[in-house]
């Protein structure tokens, strides 16, 4: 925080206009201020709240300029500039105020019947790329074409004609730029009825930014030094960035200072540790009109009682490069093992396919046999009762011969009595 009182305002702190609009950017001038004096710069809203905290190095002639971009969402009234450094102070103010309507249209010829309008949209700040809905009413309700309005984030205006229906039209717009839009609804009026001007509504449109923190190297001895390098995409330029460190020891956010991106949207600083530990360095983008904001950790950096040498450095690399190294041949003898164990499971599949078959063939063989035997033991009942019939006629024909030659015999034997 800048000191406000002690050395008696001696620097002249002056603005581009007294009076602004949100979205706009104030331009401040320093002058009668030490030469090659690093100057701190702060904004203060009529509320008392800092908004606005910059470092600023004079020149020869002992004069600087900052600028200021007001956010779309800033506190109406008079706001303080107070600069302090090399021993000397100084102030200004300048005051934000609401954008006033365009005047409406003075009304020609004899008097008509008044009219009003108003006008409203679904969201007031959207991404790059996305669309707003746009709602206007006439009262009264009426089928007429009225002009939509907009003021463009580059101070340019555009507007489309709308047809209304019963007094009521709805119109989807997608910005094309960044910035603060602001739109409203105007109408001529006709013979019967006085033309309107709508009330005023504003739409933020932003571009996202992500920010990248790298700190190096990752292990440094108490007093070495640690670089910071922090970017943005889209590239920011000639904006601040906060930067901060933590550390395990102090357990607490500490700001190293508040630098300005190059024309390449990035930063470098350099940072000295004074205690061991483990520190993560931050990169804070607090957004303005057109860009979101964003924030960013690096890596740990291990901070060491005892200077780290090349030769230690060269010999921890090595031994990751080892560590790389096993790692990447344990993978690989992993990888062999999953597939001996896939060709093995594949085994065990087919043989597993060729026992069910053989199975399946077993039981049909099983079956077969069962079969064969019985025909077997049908086909042996039927030779039996066949060899029992061929033996009945032999048997049937030997009584019978039988009884004849005994017949014959008796014959001859005893003789006929005579007649």
């Amino acid at each position: 925080m800048l000191l406000r009182a002690g050395a008696s305002p001696s620097i002249t702190v002056s603005t581009d206009k007294s009076t602004y609009y949100r979205g706009e950017t104030v331009s401040i001038s320093i002058s009668n201020a030490p030469a090659n004096c690093d100057l701190g710069v702060q904004i203060v809203n009529p509320v008392g709240g800092v908004v606005f905290a910059w470092q600023q190095r004079t020149n020869s002639q002992g004069s600087a300029s900052v600028s200021y971009p007001i956010p779309p969402d800033a506190i109406y009234g008079t706001y303080t500039i107070y600069v302090s450094g090399c021993g000397d102070t100084g102030s200004g103010t300048f005051s934000v105020t609401e954008v006033p309507p365009p005047p409406p249209p003075p009304p020609p010829g004899p008097p008509k019947e008044s009219t009003s309008m108003t006008v409203s949209v679904d969201k007031e700040v959207i991404m790059l790329g996305e669309s707003v809905s746009i709602r206007s009413i006439l009262n009264p309700g009426l089928d007429v074409t009225v002009r939509l309005r907009f003021a463009c984030p580059n101070g340019s205006e555009v507007s489309v004609s709308v047809s209304m229906l019963y007094g009521v039209f709805t119109y989807v717009f997608k910005p094309d730029a960044p910035g603060y839009w602001r739109i409203w609804v105007t109408w001529e009026g006709n013979a019967q009825y006085e033309g309107c001007v709508s009330n005023t509504v504003g739409v933020v449109v932003r571009t996202p930014v992500s920010l990248r923190v790298i700190a190096a190297p990752s292990i440094v001895g108490v007093g070495g030094a640690i670089v910071v390098y922090a970017d943005t995409n889209p590239p920011l330029k000639h904006k601040p960035l906060l930067i901060s460190y933590f550390s395990n020891r102090t357990r607490v956010w500490r700001t190293i200072g508040v630098f300005e991106t190059s024309s390449e949207g990035f930063i470098a600083c350099v940072f000295t540790p004074s205690e061991t530990g483990e520190y993560v360095f931050k990169a804070e983008w607090v957004g303005d009109p057109a860009y979101m904001p964003a924030s960013a950790n690096s890596s740990r950096v291990l901070v060491t009682a005892e200077p780290v040498s090349a030769e230690d450095i060269i010999s921890m690399l090595s031994r990751l490069r080892e560590l790389q190294r096993l790692l990447e041949e344990k993978e690989k003898e992993l990888e062999a093992s999953r597939s001996t164990i896939t060709g093995l499971q594949k085994s065990i599949a087919e043989l597993q396919a060729g026992l069910s078959s053989a199975q399946s063939r077993i039981s049909s063989l099983e079956k077969q046999l069962a079969e064969t035997e019985s025909k077997v033991s049908e086909a042996e009942s039927r030779a039996q009762f066949t060899t029992i019939l061929g033996l009945l006629p032999g048997l049937l024909i030997g009584l019978i011969l039988g009884y004849l030659l005994f017949k014959r015999r008796s014959k001859s034997s005893f003789p006929l009595p005579p007649e």
